[in-house]
């Protein structure tokens, strides 16, 4: 009976309960805690012990039938997040307009932006630098370095995040695709000029 005045209800282990309560970092943290643990029982454990502050020890004390009811609302990190996107949110009090015009970033971040999606394994933290690329704050405020990718990655939601980084990445897929196009049909064309003006010089001799 103890135990149980010491965990009142799930709700005191703060577990999220949808996408739009996990954030990038948090689930970057969960994620290596399941493919660093094998163990079900261990597993869950160690990530309510992140959840909630608590230690592992303190969890480990559950009966399981408890534990089961804590890490019930988690099973929502089975399925894949919506991919309908918003362009105006808050992360952590700052407000973000998303300007879905490709044209306004630079070339070297387009570069930079099609490198990352050639990499075949593509993080939260990869995730959250990609969006942040056409994120706008509302109030003008300024980010210098990694700050708005780090406010991005540490308390930006999945929810957010995810239907912005899938919108995004096939647009810069999309795009690549007419700039490759484009450079071919060129070069084709230039080839052919190349090679009419070499058969003018011939004619002349």
């Amino acid at each position: 009976m103890k135990l149980f005045k010491l965990f009142k209800k799930k709700d005191d282990y703060n577990i999220p309960k949808s996408w739009d309560e996990l954030t990038l970092l948090q689930f970057d943290t969960i994620t290596e805690i399941k493919n660093s643990e094998p163990n079900r029982i261990k597993r869950d454990i160690k990530i309510v012990s992140y959840f909630s502050g608590k230690s592992v020890k303190e969890i480990e004390d559950l009966p399981l039938t408890e534990l089961n009811k804590i890490t019930k609302p988690l099973e929502f990190t089975n399925t894949i997040p919506s991919d309908k996107w918003v362009n105006e949110f808050e992360i952590d009090g700052h407000s973000f307009f998303i300007n879905p015009d490709i044209r306004t970033i630079t070339g070297s971040k387009f570069i930079e932006l099609s490198t990352i999606l050639s990499v075949e394994e593509i993080n939260p933290k990869v995730r959250a630098e990609f969006v942040a690329a056409f994120m706008n704050s509302k109030t003008g405020k300024k980010f210098e370095g990694d700050d708005l990718v780090n406010l991005v990655y540490n308390k930006g939601t999945v929810g957010v995040v995810y239907p912005l980084f899938i919108f995004f990445s096939r647009l810069i897929i999309d795009s690549s695709r007419v700039i490759r196009d484009y450079s071919g049909q060129q070069l084709v064309k230039q080839i052919k000029e190349i090679a009419q003006i070499m058969e003018e010089i011939q004619s002349e001799k």
